[in-house]
């Protein structure tokens, strides 16, 4: 089966999956208790996502082959940065992610990462831009986002995971570092403060179109309302001048018929 299997063994009697690995304690997909349980069954959606979860090996080598992938699986990493070259500094290394993993990490820790060791040496320059500059250590990253947490002082993992957990070490982005002045700063902040930060965000887009958008029509006449109605005002006038007009000619002749009587 290889260093690495998940395995389903079935008889009339039994029914049990268990992920297998080399060195490595079997993981059942289900404890004693569920297994003696009558309402237990296995389904294909809960199959699926014990596998999914499984399906990386307690401690990987991880290096550009597997980046990617591991690091896109859902879970940030703790990786061990050692010199592959010094036997001693990898052995002691694997043997404390492994006891972690195995027995002393707490679940709800052990559970959110993916673990794995890294040649700190080969990827030296690489790792330049998450804050290694010297090894061992440990760090946590996220992938996806490049946000990591680093800090060469922690020398137990133990250690290392509480204070990340408990924020005694600050979280970076080396997105906004690789940029750095100002920008990069800024950047750093707003990542830091999601989701409060996209809110702040969208609120002062918000008022901004809200100050660019003009007054509602009918609350205040604009300029062009009050020239629109000094033009209908002239015309009104210059209709009635024209109406009048023709009526002040022909009570002319009367007028003067009139005006002779009364000499």
């Amino acid at each position: 089966l290889g260093p690495f299997a998940t395995v389903a063994v079935e008889d009339v009697a039994t029914k049990f999956i268990n992920r297998l690995e080399d060195g490595i304690a079997p993981r059942a997909y289900l404890s004693e208790e569920e297994s003696d349980e009558e309402k237990a069954e296995i389904t294909t959606s809960d199959l699926e996502e014990f596998i999914a979860t499984q399906s990386i090996a307690t401690i990987t080598t991880i290096g550009p082959a597997n980046f990617q992938k591991i690091g896109k699986s859902g879970r940030p990493l703790v990786v061990g940065i050692v010199d592959f070259k010094d036997e001693s500094q990898v052995n002691e290394a694997k043997a404390e992610l492994t006891k972690y993993v195995t027995s002393d990490g707490p679940a709800d820790i052990v559970d959110k990462y993916y673990f794995g060791m890294m040649d700190g040496v080969r990827w030296k320059k690489f790792l330049e831009q998450f804050r290694v500059h010297q090894i061992p250590q440990y760090i946590v990253l996220d992938v996806p986002t490049k946000n990591f947490y680093q800090n060469e002082t922690y020398t137990k993992l133990e250690d290392f995971l509480e204070a990340v957990h408990d924020r005694s070490i600050p979280r970076e982005n080396a997105k906004a570092l690789k940029r750095g002045g100002f920008l990069g700063k800024i950047e750093g902040i707003f990542i830091d403060n999601l989701p409060y930060s996209l809110l702040v965000a969208l609120l002062l887009v918000f008022a901004f179109v809200y100050m660019l958008v003009p007054p509602s029509e009918g609350l205040e006449p604009s300029m062009d309302d009050n020239i629109h109605e000094d033009l209908l005002f002239e015309e009104e006038v210059r209709k009635n001048s024209q109406a009048q007009a023709p009526a002040a000619q022909d009570a002319s002749p009367a007028q003067e018929a009139e005006s002779k009587k009364d000499k």
